[in-house]
């Protein structure tokens, strides 16, 4: 029997604040094929290593990152990953 792995899929919102930007950018970014995503009815939902590959495209270092602490403001996620992040979240049907 094969494992399989489930993932965690964010709202354009939450990346949005994760990357300090608004949500047209991140919807713009999906567009342009730069930030994978999958579209559900009428919105988009990024998957969390979607968002690992787009940043070591872009020369971050993840490492860095989720070791760090980034600024709280309203539109700053609290500190580390995403990944992180979307554990606190409840796990996808099946996905235990």
């Amino acid at each position: 029997m094969e494992t399989v792995e489930c993932e965690t899929f964010l709202t354009v919102a939450s990346v949005a604040g994760f990357l300090n930007v608004s949500k047209p950018t991140v919807i713009a970014l999906i567009r342009q094929g730069e930030l994978p995503a999958v579209r559900v009815g009428k919105v988009f939902r990024i998957a969390t290593y979607g968002v690992d590959e787009y940043l070591v495209r872009a020369g971050i270092d993840l490492d860095v990152i989720k070791g760090s602490r980034l600024p709280t403001t309203a539109s700053a996620a609290p500190s580390g990953s995403l990944k992180a992040q979307s554990a606190e979240h409840e796990p996808t049907p099946g996905c235990m």
